[in-house]
C-alpha cells in the first residue's frame, strides 16, 4: 500500500464558495443585458482556460465583444462583493486541512485561476497560509482539462501519482486529474459529476467530509500494516 503523501485541491468550488457567487452574478448580468445566452454553459466552462472555453463553447456564448464586457463586469462585482462580505469556505474545508496537517500530509493547490486573483481570494477566505505549495493558471503549461498543472506539481513535490489524491468540482478539473494518472475525488458543487464516476473520477462524493473520512480510513490501514504481527 502506498502511503498517502499529498492532497491536491482545486480552489474554486472546492476550497472556496466562489463558483456559486460567480453563477449568481452571471445570472444577474445576463438578465441586465437582456438574457443574451443560456448561463448554464458557464458550469461547463469552469476550470478551463478562456481560449479553450471560447473554442469549445463559443457557439453558445454572446459575440466576443459583448461576452468580454459581461465577463469584466462579473469580475468587478465579484471583487466588490468579496470586499464587503468576505469569501466563504466550502463546508468541511477547515476540518480537512487540519486533519492533513496533523498527519503530515502535504496540502497543495492546483488551480486554473491566475495567481493574483487566487491569492486575493484565499486571503479573504482566511486560508492563504494553510498550504505547502500552489500552482496557478499559466504557470506550468496548459490549463485544465489538460494535465499540465497537476503533472508539474507532482514533479515539483517529487511525488508519484499513486502518492496523492486530487479533489475537484468541475468536469475540466476531473479530466485533468485523470489525465495526470491520479485518483480524483469529484465533490459536487454547482455542476453534476456523476457521469464521471468510475471513469475519470475515481469516486464522486457529496461533501469534503466524505473525502476526509476516506483519508482517515487510509491512515488507519497504514497504521495496521506497520504494526508488528504476532
Amino acid at each position: 500500500m502506498n502511503r498517502l503523501k499529498a492532497v491536491m485541491f482545486d480552489m474554486d468550488g472546492v476550497l472556496i464558495d466562489s463558483e456559486r457567487i460567480s453563477l449568481n452574478l452571471w445570472r444577474q448580468i445576463n438578465e441586465e443585458w437582456g438574457n443574451v445566452f443560456d448561463v448554464s454553459v458557464i458550469s461547463q466552462m469552469m476550470g478551463g482556460s478562456p481560449e479553450e472555453n471560447r473554442r469549445k463553447y463559443g457557439h453558445l456564448l454572446p459575440p466576443p465583444e459583448i461576452y468580454d464586457q459581461m465577463r469584466q463586469q462579473k469580475m468587478i462585482r465579484t471583487r466588490q462583493l468579496v470586499e464587503q462580505q468576505g469569501m466563504p469556505l466550502r463546508p468541511g474545508v477547515r476540518e480537512m486541512l487540519a486533519t492533513l496537517k496533523e498527519n503530515g500530509i502535504r496540502r497543495l493547490i492546483v488551480s486554473s485561476t491566475p495567481r493574483e486573483n487566487a491569492e486575493w481570494f484565499l486571503q479573504r477566505a482566511g486560508i492563504a497560509e494553510e498550504f505547502d505549495d500552489a500552482i496557478f493558471a499559466d504557470e506550468a503549461g496548459r490549463r485544465k482539462p489538460h494535465p499540465d498543472l497537476y503533472l508539474a506539481m507532482i514533479e515539483r513535490q517529487a511525488l508519484k501519482p499513486q502518492d496523492c489524491i486530487i479533489i475537484e468540482d468541475s468536469p475540466n478539473g476531473v479530466q485533468a486529474g485523470y489525465a495526470a494518472g491520479v485518483r480524483v475525488f469529484g465533490v459536487e458543487d454547482t455542476t453534476p459529476l456523476r457521469q464521471f464516476e468510475g471513469r475519470e473520477a475515481w469516486q464522486v462524493v457529496d461533501s469534503m467530509e466524505a473525502v476526509r473520512r476516506w483519508v482517515l480510513q487510509q491512515l488507519e490501514k497504514e497504521n495496521q500494516t506497520r504494526q508488528p504481527q504476532g
